[in-house]
């Protein structure tokens, strides 16, 4: 079969984060719009590359709002 890993994270214009925590300090203290951004990716070399890319796309997403 094939192996994936599920990887998530909170972003905003500004901050990337894992922790629930920040992301609703943050949201207190400055709302803006952040995103919940969740993908379940194949284990293999290209993972890193993968995730990197998605990371870039909402970061740029979120920043030209």
């Amino acid at each position: 079969g094939h192996v994936a890993t599920a990887v998530w994270w909170f972003e905003s214009a500004d901050t990337t984060t894992d922790d629930l925590a920040v992301r609703i300090r943050a949201g207190l203290l400055h709302p803006r719009p952040w995103v919940l951004v969740s993908a379940l990716v194949p284990d293999d070399d290209d993972v890193a590359a993968e995730v990197l890319d998605l990371h870039t796309r909402v970061h740029d997403a979120l920043e030209s709002r």
